[in-house]
C-alpha cells in the first residue's frame, strides 16, 4: 500500500507542481492587461477564466498528492 501511494503521488506532484509554476510565469505574464480588468467583469473574461481555473486544478492536485505523501508516510 506504501508503495503504491508513492509510485502514485510522487509524479502526480511533480508534474502538477510543474504545472503551477508553469501556469503562473508563463500565462500569467502572457497577458499583461488582467490586471486592469475591472472587477464587475471579470467573469466575462475567457483568458482570465481560463487561467483561474488551471490554477484551480494544478494547486488541488498538488494539494491531494501532498496529502497521500502524507498518508503513506505514516502507514
Amino acid at each position: 500500500m506504501k508503495l503504491l501511494l508513492l509510485s502514485i503521488a510522487g509524479p502526480l506532484f511533480l508534474i502538477s507542481f510543474a504545472g503551477y509554476v508553469y501556469l503562473r510565469l508563463k500565462l500569467r505574464k502572457k497577458d499583461k492587461h488582467l490586471d486592469d480588468i475591472y472587477y464587475e467583469f471579470e467573469e466575462q473574461d475567457e483568458v482570465l477564466n481560463k487561467y483561474e481555473m488551471w490554477s484551480k486544478i494544478t494547486f488541488s492536485l498538488a494539494s491531494l498528492s501532498v496529502l497521500m505523501l502524507f498518508l503513506a508516510l505514516v502507514l
